[in-house]
């Protein structure tokens, strides 16, 4: 819903937001979980053949291409994972696309994609548009991997869990919030703002 049709008398605003620090610790602590959570099984699965293949395409021919390749693969889907908030952003914004906007962070934020909805969007939507892009590029590569056993996507899957720390955090900020509250997107930080029905 558009914020400026919102009577604030109605409500209890609350700021939450993330600490940066914090942040950054919680991302390291989410790659060994998930190394433990979803390694083990791959290893179970698989006996590290998927990881010897990965070691023997790293280090013979044509290694700095794959390197390029890879790293090209990797920042494209920096951006894709703030795309895919966009989408579900947009989803249950009453302008959709319209209502959404990317940008990059100053260099003081070291240059961070980011996507805002301008809208203020009920919990369950917020909820959702924010883990997206941990499941999509995250839980999912991790998934295939454990089917098909390929170390490289494996490995992608890990790297975009810890890249989606941050929005899991965000998620955990929200865990006591009734479902009646109402969030807003901030545009210049990693946090909202809720309102809470009087």
């Amino acid at each position: 819903m558009i914020k400026e049709t919102i009577n604030e008398d109605n409500y209890i605003k609350e700021k939450m937001s993330i600490n940066i620090v914090w942040a950054n610790i919680f991302a390291f602590i989410v790659i060994l979980k998930s190394v433990i959570i979803f390694g083990i099984p791959y290893y179970i699965i698989w006996n590290y053949k998927g990881a010897d293949a990965f070691t023997y395409t790293l280090f013979h021919e044509n290694t700095i291409l794959r390197f390029f390749i890879i790293l090209i693969l990797f920042i494209i889907s920096i951006f894709l994972h703030e795309i895919i908030h966009g989408i579900f952003f947009a989803v249950n914004s009453e302008n959709k696309f319209k209502s959404i906007k990317y940008g990059i962070m100053p260099k003081e934020k070291l240059f961070s994609p980011y996507c805002h909805c301008v809208e203020i969007l009920k919990i369950n939507h917020y909820r959702f548009a924010v883990i997206m892009p941990t499941i999509i590029l995250g839980i999912i590569p991790i998934i295939v991997s454990l089917i098909i056993g390929h170390f490289l996507v494996f490995i992608f899957g890990v790297v975009f869990i810890a890249a989606g720390s941050g929005d899991i955090l965000m998620l955990l900020k929200m865990k006591k919030l009734k479902n009646n509250v109402l969030i807003y997107d901030l545009p210049d930080e990693a946090g909202f703002i809720v309102y809470k029905p009087k």
